[in-house]
């Protein structure tokens, strides 16, 4: 598999808007999705997943969900099941995001239990980590990622899974516009893929990047062979940007 590129749209689109942008664009994003030796994915708001699912079917898109309940069903007001996300669709779903973290509270403990659901429904968890601006400056990067990822990975290989996904997003790069440099990135990827493989079982790593891609600076990324994919925020709500940007 080649790289893979996620559009996270996250709360900027409305279901008028997912409407609109999905039937003004069909072709252009069946035929990006269909380009040779990748995967392209959209992550709508949970309301726009049955759109998506309806206007490109058959199309070589893959659903994403933003966000998952750690419970799988019952009295949680305003959550959505695993088992939903599956049902309409999805084969990868996003864990741990920053702004989960940040303006939710989410803990490592809350990702886990989000990573269950998922891993029980056969979708494959984007782990989404990464260190604020004053972590990195206090030297503690490598702290932070082992922190975030050391027990989520044990939990997936209890389960067996063979793939592992997992999004490296600088807090303090995301929509600020600021990319880390090339050699801050392949530490970023070292580390990952330090912690991953010292569990000593084999496992297939995809390291994604997210945090101010543009298709100005997306080739610093491509350079660095440790990354396998991109997730896209700002710059996939533009079509033309999102085609200059797999293209």
């Amino acid at each position: 598999m080649g790289p893979l590129y996620i559009a996270n749209w996250k709360m900027n689109l409305h279901y008028a808007d997912i409407e609109k942008f999905v039937s003004l664009y069909n072709q252009r994003l069946r035929l990006l999705a269909a380009r040779p030796n990748i995967l392209f994915g959209i992550a709508p708001t949970p309301i726009g997943l049955p759109i998506l699912a309806h206007e490109l079917q058959g199309s070589h898109i893959q659903l994403v969900g933003q966000n998952c309940s750690q419970y799988i069903q019952g009295a949680y007001t305003g959550e959505i099941s695993a088992q939903s996300l599956k049902e309409v669709g999805c084969r990868f779903c996003l864990v741990g995001h920053s702004e989960r973290r940040q303006l939710y509270g989410e803990k490592n403990e809350v990702v886990i239990e989000k990573i269950q659901r998922l891993l029980e429904q056969k979708i494959n968890p984007i782990i989404c980590i990464g260190e604020t601006l004053q972590e990195r400056k206090d030297g503690i990067l490598e702290a932070v990622l082992n922190d975030q990822l050391h027990t989520i990975i044990k939990i997936i290989l209890k389960n067996n899974s063979q793939q592992l996904y997992i999004a490296y997003e600088p807090q303090w790069c995301i929509g600020s516009g600021q990319l880390p440099t090339s050699a801050e990135l392949e530490h970023a990827a070292m580390i990952i893929r330090k912690i991953v493989f010292n569990q000593d079982i084999y496992v297939g790593l995809k390291i994604l990047y997210g945090g101010s891609i543009k298709p100005e600076n997306i080739q610093i990324v491509r350079k660095i062979k440790l990354y396998n994919g991109f997730l896209l925020g700002n710059s996939s709500l533009d079509m033309q940007t999102l085609e200059k940007i797999v293209i």
